[in-house]
């Protein structure tokens, strides 16, 4: 007889002897919680159910009678399965096979998969799904392709017999078959959908993004950042001032043109090195067979995305010819036509083809719409920016540029602008390498790293892409003391940003860790290690703040050289520091990493700052010092508050609905706190940020 051993479930606990669960009872400290969550789950699963049926229903009949007509039998097919509590069910599917057949392949496919051995009809593979069943009907299998034998359990949900998303219901006799740890599924109900049938079922979808990944990664890593920011808009603003409408197309066309045959070169260098990468994505795969398939659909997509390497070019000209005429709505949005673009794509290959197909069965036409249609999805993107520059007045028709004086000075920039981004990446490898000696720790320190990056992306970057206009206008204009009223009133409204939720990171990190942990990483001191890594990276959050504005501003003043500098000191601080990371155990190694990144971003700050003020540019009357004071004083006011409501709710069971309300509730009193103490303090950020930050025009001081 097995060892019995307990299961928590949601406010029960089972008994698990071999291999039955058996309910013991409740446990009393996490039950009302977790009756509150399968409240909500079920109220949700009522409505979602309800409206499906009824917009479904004319569908529903339709597919019953072409059940009917195709083969003999009843058009739904009724099940036992075993579901909530090991109980037992009818589960309900359109009938997809041949009424009285012998189910011996589906259960030496399952028993195969469960205890070990071949596969019938199938080679030894490691497959999800069988395939090529003889038993299936030629309806039943256009329905499996799309799961629409799956929509009659949506009654099952109104019965409340399963969920919208759950695990699927296993059969009695293939319980039989699982071992103790697979009875946890029987801790919630069973669901229509689970990441098995989301994910794909196959690595084709794994190969896709990857191989789309690098197109990707080279334009918003690249050309979207650094690139058209720092070496066409502030020259191209001169002539948009002077309303030399002629000069500013032809700058532009030149600049297009010769990036263009830049992308091309590099496009093609991408297409010959294709195969080569495209067996370093397939080494983790096994089977020879996959791998060989993997690596055969990987270089096909990637011949049909490097396309993509000059619509992005066409993309980024396009936003940067907007942002220099003041135009930043289109040129933020455009984007997302292309993530539309890529999901109505992807969608109507799932209609079209399915969700089943193996890599190693995968079609030419289904080949072909995954690649063409994602490839169409970035024109899309490329020409909603060509049409934003077409309506500011500037065509985009390449030409060749290189005979333009002015074209050959924007490009010997490109250089430091490059190198400046590759040693931003190579900081973040070294920070991903470190982190993976500590077991859990690389998850752990890159989900603290993205919430490092999330005030850089939602207010830094926005700000310094809508202040680079205006700073390149008094730049031109020999305005030196309006250049430094104009990057101080953009350091300080940034700052007021940044700096409260640099605060909470650091104060509230524990919480945060805990309601946002998962899985693997909410057990075993995997939310312990996100804080810590968390708390350890808050005050960087201040320095790249600080880091990309000085940078924006020396873009403004047409310098790439000089934040090229601050950033070989900026990462090789936070380099040496990783050194020390490196030699130390356990948890001490995320800590020491953080504060490597952000010791590192707070000296590349000062040191960006220090070249700023190396510049001459004039003193004025706006003190920096003191916004900056405020806002200090106002974050760390804060924190008092939110922390203390953290705390009022530690007496409650700590389910993910708790912990997500605590934080909520700290943030929207720390906001309440903090805003109220700028507000009687008479912050003129306030005022900014109500009245907008971006003008057009001479700047004659900011508010006080």
């Amino acid at each position: 007889m097995a060892q019995p051993s307990r299961l928590q479930g949601k406010g029960l606990t089972y008994l698990i002897v071999d291999g039955a669960a058996e309910s013991l009872g409740p446990d009393w400290g996490r039950a009302w919680t977790g009756w509150l969550d399968r409240a909500a789950k079920r109220i949700l699963d009522l409505l979602v159910a309800s409206l499906a049926l009824l917009l479904l229903s004319p569908m529903l009949v339709l597919i019953a009678v072409v059940v009917r007509l195709n083969s003999q039998g009843p058009a739904l097919f009724r099940q036992v399965r075993v579901g909530y509590r090991s109980g037992p069910f009818v589960m309900l599917k359109f009938r997809t096979m041949y009424q009285d057949n012998d189910d011996a392949i589906h259960r030496a496919f399952v028993t195969s998969m469960l205890v070990g051995g071949p596969t019938p009809l199938e080679d030894t593979r490691p497959l999800y799904k069988l395939t090529g069943d003889p038993r299936v009907t030629a309806v039943g299998g256009f329905l499996r392709k799309l799961s629409l034998d799956e929509l009659p359990q949506l009654i099952n949900v109104l019965r409340g017999e399963m969920s919208l998303v759950g695990p699927r219901p296993a059969l009695p006799w293939e319980v039989e078959l699982f071992e103790p740890r697979h009875q946890a599924r029987f801790a919630v109900k069973p669901g229509i959908t689970g990441l098995w049938q989301v994910s794909g079922r196959n690595l084709l979808t794994m190969g896709y993004q990857a191989v789309n990944s690098i197109p990707n990664l080279i334009y918003y890593q690249l050309l979207a950042g650094s690139l058209f920011a720092s070496l066409l808009v502030p020259p191209l603003i001169r002539h948009v001032d002077s309303g030399d409408r002629e000069r500013a197309g032809a700058l532009v066309t030149g600049f297009l043109g010769t990036l263009l045959l830049v992308a091309t070169a590099v496009a093609a260098t991408v297409v010959a090195v294709g195969p080569l990468v495209v067996r370093i994505l397939a080494l983790g795969v096994p089977d020879r067979a996959v791998a060989a398939a993997q690596s055969r659909v990987g270089w096909l997509l990637l011949v049909m995305f490097a396309p993509q390497i000059l619509l992005y070019v066409v993309a980024g000209t396009g936003a940067a010819v907007m942002n220099a005429h003041g135009r930043f709505a289109l040129a933020a949005a455009a984007p997302a036509l292309e993530s539309l673009g890529m999901i109505a794509v992807l969608g109507t290959a799932a209609v079209l083809f399915g969700t089943g197909a193996e890599i190693t069965h995968v079609s030419a036409p289904q080949l072909a719409l995954l690649g063409v249609g994602t490839t169409l999805a970035v024109a899309l993107h490329a020409a909603c920016q060509w049409c934003g520059a077409r309506s500011v007045g500037v065509t985009l028709l390449p030409r060749v540029g290189w005979p333009d004086p002015e074209v050959r000075r924007i490009l010997r920039r490109i250089v430091p602008t490059l190198a400046f981004t590759g040693l931003a990446a190579l900081q973040v490898f070294a920070l991903m390498v470190v982190a993976s000696r500590v077991r859990g720790g690389l998850v752990a320190f890159q989900l603290a790293l993205n919430f490092f990056y999330l005030p850089t992306a939602v207010v830094t970057w926005p700000l310094a892409r809508a202040v680079l206009p205006q700073l390149s206008r008094l730049h031109l204009a020999g305005d030196g003391r309006g250049f430094r009223d104009e990057l101080l009133r953009g350091v300080a409204v940034a700052s007021f940003a940044t700096v409260p939720i640099a605060a909470a990171y650091l104060a509230l990190s524990f919480p945060l860790a805990h309601a946002l942990a998962f899985g693997q990483l909410a057990r075993g001191g995997g939310s312990r290690l996100m804080a810590l890594s968390l708390a350890s990276l808050a005050p960087g959050v201040i320095g790249e703040t600080w880091f990309t504005l000085g940078t924006y501003a020396f873009y403004a003043r047409h310098d790439a050289r000089a934040p090229l500098r601050s950033m070989v000191v900026r990462v090789g601080i936070s380099l040496c520091l990783m050194t020390v990371a490196w030699h130390a155990r356990g948890q001490a190694v995320l800590v020491l990493l953080g504060l490597s990144l952000s010791t590192g971003s707070l000296v590349g700050a000062l040191h960006i700052g220090r070249r700023l003020r190396a510049a001459g540019l004039p003193r004025t009357g706006f003190s920096l010092s003191r916004s900056l004071a405020r806002t200090l004083a106002g974050s760390l006011l804060m924190v008092v508050p939110a922390y203390l409501t953290t705390l009022a709710f530690q007496g409650l069971p700590g389910s993910k609905l708790t912990q997500l309300t605590t934080m909520l509730a700290a943030a929207a009193v720390g906001l309440a706190v903090f805003l109220g103490a700028q507000a009687a303090w008479r912050a003129p950020e306030l005022g900014w940020l109500r009245s907008g930050l971006v003008r057009r025009g001479p700047v004659t001081g900011p508010g006080r």
